[in-house]
């Protein structure tokens, strides 16, 4: 099913099916479940959950932003990945 990340929702709405990007990575959600341990269909802003649908673990603190499409979600993702990897080169 994925990994899984713990967010709170400052805006919008969540929803089962919506693709995401969290920091370097990305994914689309598989459930979602409320600070109860219940599965539910979305969440709307200020509500703790858990995510379930990440294709790898996000860094801390890292902000979720939905995106229309997984194929849209990878290519943020692989854009964020090699500019992480240019910055760590430069910095050293």
């Amino acid at each position: 099913f994925g990994y899984t990340a713990t967010t709170i929702l400052r805006c919008g709405t969540l929803k089962v099916g919506d693709n995401f990007v969290v920091g370097s990575t990305y994914g689309r959600v598989k459930f979602i479940r409320n600070n109860l341990g219940k599965n539910i269909n979305h969440c709307l802003p200020g509500t703790p959950v858990q995510i379930i649908g990440l294709k790898s673990i996000p860094e801390p603190g890292s902000e979720l932003i939905v995106v229309e499409s997984e194929e849209r979600a990878n290519k943020i993702a692989d854009f964020r990945n090699a500019k992480k990897k240019l910055d760590k080169y430069n910095l050293q």
